[in-house]
């Protein structure tokens, strides 16, 4: 059994533990793991401490597989992680004498309630396509953005692959790239990007951890048949006959999100469609549309943001 009590200021919520009872783990067979996916969320901003009852630590290794805090505590079958932003992040426990994977605890990484953001700040280099960026795109881009007119604060960036012999590291301390202009120049494409550690300022002057990004950089010619295909899916899909659900626009020429959706959500879509321009964002939701068939098909939840 898997527990995941958490402590704040060292001490217990509530003066008690949290406690869920997971799935049991089976033994590991020949070069297998078992997944455990855990519904208890850790934390950020606090000590999440994690206790292990069922395995001996004694047999294993443990890991996190994200950036962050984590140490055996003073209990020999306990752990200690810290997280400076929301996200999901897995522990790893491998058998000490083989090295293998046994077990892999998949958890979700929140926000405490009084943090919480109505929704939450998104990091990204200007002009790059969700995690990838043109090598042209990438030299001319002047700063980071974060979403919903939020100020970066900093992040620690990490250089590799194509044109990096080894790993090279960079803080950036302002929304601009100059402090970067160095190691951008060595980019090719192949290269990686990782923003870890991000912290922005909030709008009550309180600094605040969010999710990291990483970038592949790639040709210009490779982001176009991104792009063209991109443009080409966003005109299919909202050419389609729905029935019922919720489209939803944001980012560019949208000061606010808009949503479309009842009886009138075909006419009102090709509306609200004709402002969208490089830089909005189309969500899909719940989504029934007709085939050409008349057969009620359900529509996969998707994003797509236009360049």
């Amino acid at each position: 059994m898997f527990i995941s009590p958490l402590l704040v200021k060292s001490q217990y919520v509530g003066g008690a533990y949290y406690k869920r009872k997971l799935a049991e783990a089976e033994p590991p067979k020949t070069y297998t793991w078992k997944d455990i996916y855990v519904d208890t969320p850790l934390y950020v901003g606090m000590i999440n401490r994690i206790k292990f009852t069922d395995i001996d630590l004694q047999q294993y290794t443990i890991e996190f597989s994200s950036f962050n805090s984590y140490k055996q505590s003073g209990n020999v079958q306990e752990y200690e992680a810290t997280f400076t932003a929301p996200g999901t992040t897995s522990l790893i426990c491998r058998n000490k004498l083989t090295g293998k994977t046994a077990y892999i605890y998949h958890y979700k990484i929140k926000r405490l309630p009084a943090d919480e953001f109505k929704e939450e700040p998104v990091f990204s280099i200007e002009n790059a396509y969700g995690n990838k960026i043109g090598l042209s795109s990438l030299k001319n881009a002047k700063k980071v953005v974060i979403s919903n007119d939020l100020a970066f604060k900093s992040a620690q960036v990490y250089f590799s692959g194509t044109g990096f012999k080894s790993v090279w590291t960079q803080t950036l301390t302002q929304s601009s790239l100059k402090e970067l202009d160095s190691l951008i120049a060595l980019c090719q494409p192949g290269s990686q990007i990782i923003f870890d550690n991000i912290y922005i300022t909030a709008k009550n002057g309180k600094a605040y951890g969010i999710e990291g990004k990483s970038y592949t950089v790639i040709t210009d010619e490779e982001l176009k048949k991104i792009q063209d295909n991109s443009l080409a899916e966003f005109r299919r899909l909202i050419n389609l006959d729905f029935v019922r659900g919720t489209i939803y626009f944001s980012g560019a020429n949208f000061s606010t999100i808009q949503q479309v959706f009842g009886k009138d959500m075909n006419t009102e879509k090709h509306k609200v469609s004709e402002r969208c321009a490089p830089g909005s964002v189309i969500t899909f939701d719940n989504c029934v549309y007709k085939n050409e068939k008349g057969i009620l098909t359900v529509l996969e939840n998707r994003s797509i943001k236009l360049q």
